[in-house]
């Protein structure tokens, strides 16, 4: 390790840029620096868990300046494995419990997996959460099932409730956001759980689904997600927050019709690396956890 270059026991990677490094590639640094190839310093980027000057950067031709603070996040462990399951199941529909790091739908996505572990059941995901949101997703069954769901989403008949992670230290109480995304209106209504110095937990309700609604509008008012590699990288962000292995977002519970005058709820424990965060940041205050891994 050269003298340019630090490493704590469980921190991240640091190291300054050298005079003979100014001007080089982001990529070519960090090849050089980690004894990689151009392309495995390309896949680190890709992770987005490489920052200059305390901001995400993850353009591989970025240019360096002799002096820049490079750091470099270890990626997280797996959590895969840990939500993998079905946590409601009726004869047209499932809800099951989306991990982290896969898409919801498409090839590989959760709807694919499902219907390769059900022996090549039929299953489409109505709706989608983000590739490194966690929690309630609903696979239906049948065609018939599916356009059920998608007019009951269209009616406002899905309410959907998501646990958060976000930088700083939110008001107490109630907040309702209803900046529009990409020009239709969207509305997220936001309370505290706990807050803390350096971030805060969060709960939001979100009548409207729009493409990345909590995300973008959580950054609106400056509290954007802990871990958020997209809607959080515009932001100088304190060095406890870069350390978050992905974006802090859950989706807690979902309610919706059962078709005969009743309601659905489906719940999801907390993943296990969201609680992890939450009791690193101390945000278990006076607060009982358990994560899926726990129950």
């Amino acid at each position: 390790m050269s003298t340019h270059e630090t490493q704590g026991k469980s921190g991240p990677r640091r190291f300054v840029a050298t005079p003979a490094e100014d001007g080089w590639p982001l990529e070519r640094v960090l090849a050089a620096r980690l004894g990689e190839s151009r392309r495995g310093a390309r896949r680190l980027l890709d992770a987005r868990r490489v920052f200059v000057n305390d901001r995400r950067v993850w353009m591989a031709r970025h240019r360096v300046q002799a002096g820049d603070r490079i750091e470099l996040y270890a990626g997280p462990a797996s959590a895969e494995s840990a939500c993998g399951r079905i946590l409601h199941e009726a004869a047209d529909a499932l809800v099951v419990d989306k991990p982290a790091r896969v898409v919801s739908t498409g090839p590989g996505g959760v709807d694919d997996r499902w219907s390769l572990r059900r022996g090549g059941e039929p299953l489409r995901a109505i709706h989608r959460l983000d590739r490194d949101t966690t929690g309630c997703l609903i696979l239906a069954r049948t065609p018939e099932a599916a356009a059920r769901f998608v007019e009951w989403f269209r009616a406002g008949r899905v309410v959907k409730t998501y646990d958060a992670i976000v930088a700083g230290r939110f008001p107490a109480g109630r907040r309702d956001i209803r900046e529009r995304v990409d020009g239709r209106p969207a509305w997220s209504r936001v309370w505290r759980v706990v807050a803390g110095a350096v971030a805060s937990w969060v709960r939001v309700w979100i009548p409207t689904g729009r493409t990345h609604q909590i995300r973008r509008h959580l950054l609106a008012i400056g509290h954007p997600i802990v871990g958020d590699a997209t809607y959080g990288a515009s932001r100088a962000l304190p060095p406890e927050l870069r350390a978050a292995p992905r974006q802090m977002l859950h989706a807690t519970e979902i309610r919706f019709p059962d078709g005969g005058g009743g309601e659905v709820v489906v719940r999801s424990p907390l993943p296990s690396d969201f609680v992890a965060e939450l009791r690193r940041f101390g945000l278990d205050r006076g607060v009982r956890l358990r994560s899926c891994a726990e129950t």
